[in-house]
């Protein structure tokens, strides 16, 4: 069996996939099978994937989903999953790239204590090019969690917004026996679900903070931008966790903080929605968490929000321009 499995999810990344597969060669990691799915790639993704297996046998493997359909990157990633032989698991998305140092910190983390069922590091942002993304976009220069949070706080942490980057966490293979997989019937956010459930039922510690193990490039074309799409989606990702909680193996102390962080968040978005004239968005969010949070279906306010939401589908509230996306 191989000690380590590299998922590599890719579609459309002819241009990127060379140098993301080479970083992982690179590390020299004894033990490593690199897993390329491609997800319906309109491009030579899928061909240049295959010529790197033929030409290491040993450690490249190529899949595709049935008939080349494009899945998302849930179902790619537990493919990938699916088919791999490593104790541990990391994924890389076909158009990053890791560091020679990636699992320096994090392989002994989980070897060498059977207690840590997974290790998040820092992922860098950068451009395709490899310049600095706060050159470029104005944005941070690490992605999501930019410092260590104890075990104990770590999902209500990632509840409140930062989180980890796929490409930076480490994963051993049976914990994912006992959270199971990425959900596939979230487009994007799908990591956030993961991420949740590990957070409420294993032990994730922190690895390398001093320097990033990857680097997440984002592209003109695919650039993630905070939106209202991607915020409605997000929130049915915490309802779906929220149903999945009631019957996960926590405690009722833990089951009820989160609820409750997970219901202020919905108000939130909700309140905030609204006052950004997004009647739509706002109503789309409303009836989530009017379905899947049993505890907001009966609460007065909450039907008293939904009356004014409905009434008002025009902005009337003042907010500051730029505020609103």
């Amino acid at each position: 069996m191989a000690l380590l499995s590299a998922i590599v999810p890719a579609y459309n990344c002819e241009k990127y996939l060379k140098r993301a597969i080479e970083s992982l060669l690179a590390t020299q990691q004894p033990g490593l099978e690199v897993l390329v799915i491609d997800d319906g790639s309109k491009d030579k993704t899928g061909a240049l994937a295959a010529d790197y297996a033929a030409e290491y046998p040993d450690v490249v493997r190529f899949f595709r989903h049935d008939r080349g359909n494009n899945r998302g990157a849930a179902a790619t990633r537990n493919l990938g999953i699916r088919n791999s032989r490593g104790e541990f698991l990391c994924f890389l998305d076909g158009d990053d790239y890791v560091h020679l140092h990636r699992f320096n910190t994090s392989l002994p983390l989980l070897r060498n204590d059977s207690s840590v069922d997974a290790v998040y590091e820092l992922t860098r942002l950068a451009s395709e090019d490899g310049y600095p993304v706060e050159e470029c976009f104005g944005d941070s220069a690490i992605f999501g969690l930019d410092r260590p949070v104890a075990p104990e706080r770590l999902l209500p942490t990632l509840l409140s917004g930062p989180i980890w980057h796929a490409n930076s966490v480490l994963i051993r293979r049976s914990f994912l026996t006992r959270t199971g997989l990425f959900c596939e019937n979230l487009r994007t956010a799908e990591d956030c679900h993961l991420w949740y459930r590990m957070a409420a039922l294993g032990r994730i510690v922190p690895g390398n903070f001093h320097d990033s193990v990857s680097t997440y490039c984002r592209r003109e074309g695919s650039l993630f931008r905070p939106s209202w799409e991607a915020r409605r989606e997000l929130m049915r990702a915490m309802a779906m966790f929220e149903q999945w909680l009631r019957h996960a193996d926590v405690s009722c102390l833990l089951r009820r903080e989160i609820q409750k962080q997970i219901r202020e968040n919905f108000e939130t978005a909700i309140a905030e929605a609204r006052r950004c004239g997004k009647s739509g968005v706002a109503l789309s969010l409303a009836w989530h968490a009017f379905r899947q949070l049993p505890a907001i279906a009966n609460d007065t306010l909450y039907w008293r929000q939904i009356i004014h939401i409905a009434l008002s589908p025009i902005r009337t509230d003042p907010i500051r321009i730029g505020n609103c996306r």
